[in-house]
Formats: structure tokens, sequence, C-alpha cells
């Protein structure tokens, strides 16, 4: 279990959108470094399931471009963007190995969306 019971409240907050735009980077991770670990679709499964991502989502986000997506999660509140980014990086350390692809994604959306929790 990734999620505490009471992070699981915040991670019922977001839009239809938000959680669209999500599931671009969530899928970005998986296959950044061209395997799909299973290690990572257990984590995606369970990010999906909290979430409440559904297929209908997870297909409506391949047509939204990536700068849009970025921007939207941008504008999310600082909670929101936390926790995104606490999703996003149990993705990518999923299959135990963060590949140079996984950790430049990471640093293209945190220096976009500020995903990361203050010291």
């Amino acid at each position: 279990m990734i999620f505490q019971e009471f992070e699981k409240l915040y991670l019922q907050q977001y839009t239809v959108q938000e959680k669209r735009a999500m599931c671009i980077f969530f899928m970005e991770a998986a296959h950044a470094d061209n395997e799909i670990h299973p290690n990572e679709v257990k984590v995606i499964n369970e990010i999906f399931s909290v979430i409440n991502i559904t297929k209908a989502d997870l297909d409506a986000s391949q047509s939204m471009p990536m700068n849009s997506a970025l921007d939207l999660l941008s504008r999310m509140s600082e909670i929101k963007r936390i926790y995104f980014g606490k999703c996003l990086a149990n993705i990518i350390i999923a299959d135990g190995n963060i590949s140079p692809e996984e950790n430049e994604l990471w640093n293209i959306v945190n220096s976009r969306v500020k995903c990361e929790a203050p010291d």
C-alpha cells in the first residue's frame, strides 16, 4: 500500500481534467525505459483505483497535448501537486531502478508543475 487512509481523501479531490492530465505522465513514466515492469503495473493500478481514474480518462488523456497537461497541473493547489508528484515518483521507482529517461521526465514535470514537497 502506497497511501495512508487520510491521503486517499486528498487523492479523491482531483477533477476529471486533472486526472486525465496526470494519466499522461503516469503512462510516460511507465514506458520511459521501454519496458513496463510488473511492479509498475501494480503501482499504477493502485493509483488509478485510489484516484478513481477510469478507462475513459485514460483514453481521453491520449488526445490532451502534453504542454496543456503541464499547464493544467501547474495550476492545481500545492497539496494536489505534491500528491501528484508522490504518485509519479512511486511509478518511477516501482521497478527498483531510475533510468535516465525517467529522471529526465521527473525533471521536466517538476520544473513546470513544482510537485516536490517543500523541505
